[in-house]
């Protein structure tokens, strides 16, 4: 029982540290001067390998079984920094951190369905609080806030990808997937499968420099 709520504890320790360094990717988004599709290009290609030196350093292998078994979540990953970075720059950082914020609210309600994870109360009602707040947020914004409804309904839509991720990289998970291969793994899919949109949409993947770059490594090593 100890090594089970010890495990339990460490698990959310770990989750807040990376719901923690999440928070910074929104601000190092909009401080970087490019198009969203460039920004994705350049954040995936440099975050690949150090995610593959980061499996094999940990004892995980990067394989061609394995990029099958991570071709969803590494495809809905993709998408989601797609239609993510690109609501940043688009609506407010408050309305696109605050309604992707709703994803552990959906996953209240799907935890159970999907994987027998159990809800009080309590979560449910602090749940209810938590929507009912950001609503309020997201429905009073102005637009002289820098808030806008295109960017809002791509928030809205990149909380259901994130959210589809999580439940599909959970599953992919609890199949005894090694952690460092599978986010590496979900990587490599996640870069090739956004290249082809970038380079059909960018005009300016040449367009980052200075600042910037030290802005995307920000990305990788810290939010990512």
């Amino acid at each position: 029982m100890r090594t089970v709520e010890g495990r339990a504890r460490l698990a959310i320790s770990i989750g807040a540290v990376a719901v923690f360094a999440w928070g910074f990717g929104p601000l190092l988004v909009r401080g970087i001067d490019a198009s969203a599709p460039t920004i994705v290009f350049w954040r995936l290609w440099m975050a690949t390998p150090v995610m593959v030196c980061a499996a094999y350093f940990t004892g995980g292998r990067v394989s061609l079984p394995l990029l099958k078994i991570v071709f969803v979540p590494g495809m809905l990953f993709g998408v989601s920094m797609i239609v993510g970075f690109t609501s940043y720059q688009q609506t407010s950082i408050a309305n696109a951190t605050l309604i992707g914020a709703l994803q552990p609210v959906l996953m209240l309600f799907i935890g159970p369905m999907l994987f027998g994870d159990r809800r009080s109360g309590r979560q449910i009602l602090l749940a209810a609080i938590a929507l009912a707040g950001i609503s309020t947020v997201v429905l009073g914004a102005k637009q002289s806030s820098g808030a806008s409804l295109r960017g809002d309904v791509l928030a809205l839509i990149n909380l259901g990808l994130w959210t589809a991720y999580f439940v599909r990289i959970k599953q992919v998970r609890n199949q005894g997937v090694h952690a460092g291969a599978l986010i590496a793994g979900v990587f490599c899919v996640a870069a090739v499968v956004v290249s082809p949109w970038v380079l059909l949409t960018s005009d300016d993947l040449g367009a980052i420099h200075g600042s910037d770059w030290l802005l995307v490594v920000a990305m990788v090593l810290v939010a990512g």
